[in-house]
Parts: C-alpha cells; sequence; structure tokens
C-alpha cells in the first residue's frame, strides 16, 4: 500500500470521526434548543467540554493531514488514488453541511435567548 493512500485512509478515518461528533453535536443542540431553561450540571459541562476539546483536535489534525497531503505528494500520485480523494471531498461536504446546520441551530438559539431577555426586561420595568 502506498503511503499517499495510507494518508488518504488516515485522512478519510478522521473526517468520518469528525461527521460522528458533530452529527452528536448538532443532535445536542436541537435537544437543548427544546429544553426549558434547565441548570446544566457539572458533570454535563464537563462531558461537553471534552467533546468539545475532542472534536478541535480531530480538525487540527485533519487540517495538517490535508495540507501534507498536498504538499508532500504530486498531483500524477494523488491522481492513482481518484477513488480515495472522491471520498474525501464527499466527506468534507457533509462536514461543511453539518457544521452549517450546527451554526444554523445556535444562531436561532442566540436569538430566542435574546429575545427573552428583551421580554424579562420589559417586564421587570413594571
Amino acid at each position: 500500500m502506498s503511503c499517499c493512500k495510507q494518508a488518504l485512509e488516515k485522512i478519510n478515518s478522521i473526517s468520518q470521526q469528525l461527521l460522528l461528533c458533530l452529527q452528536s453535536s448538532y443532535d445536542n443542540i436541537l435537544v437543548e434548543s427544546f429544553t426549558v431553561d434547565k441548570e446544566t450540571d457539572i458533570d454535563e459541562r464537563k462531558k461537553k467540554h471534552i467533546k468539545d476539546t475532542e472534536l478541535a483536535e480531530l480538525i487540527a489534525i485533519r487540517e495538517r493531514l490535508i495540507s501534507e497531503l498536498f504538499t508532500q505528494y504530486t498531483p500524477k500520485l494523488l491522481s492513482k488514488e481518484s477513488a480515495l480523494i472522491n471520498e474525501m471531498v464527499s466527506l468534507d461536504k457533509q462536514l461543511t453541511a453539518i457544521s452549517n446546520n450546527c451554526k444554523q441551530s445556535l444562531s436561532e438559539q442566540v436569538i430566542k435567548l435574546k429575545n427573552s431577555k428583551k421580554i424579562t426586561k420589559t417586564y421587570q420595568k413594571y
């Protein structure tokens, strides 16, 4: 097995791990948006922090590996692994889509929170 192929397989494996983490985060965001202002306990916060840290590490590793891939291997070598490159591109599109979904859901939560605070301030005036 060529080093180029191994590098691509590692990138795709990390991309799949990222997809699972992001999907889990997105699912949590959706659940939280339907949860009525309950206090998050310390254990839940620690789990989220660990997950966020893991996510950041995976992203950094993936970015580094992709950068190395395109600096270490020639286009000719890369073209021999077109199936793996196509898989990498497909995974990248999926990562982008789920990231955009997370961003949109978080934006909506922030807007709801701001509106809720405005309403609270208005009631406090009376």
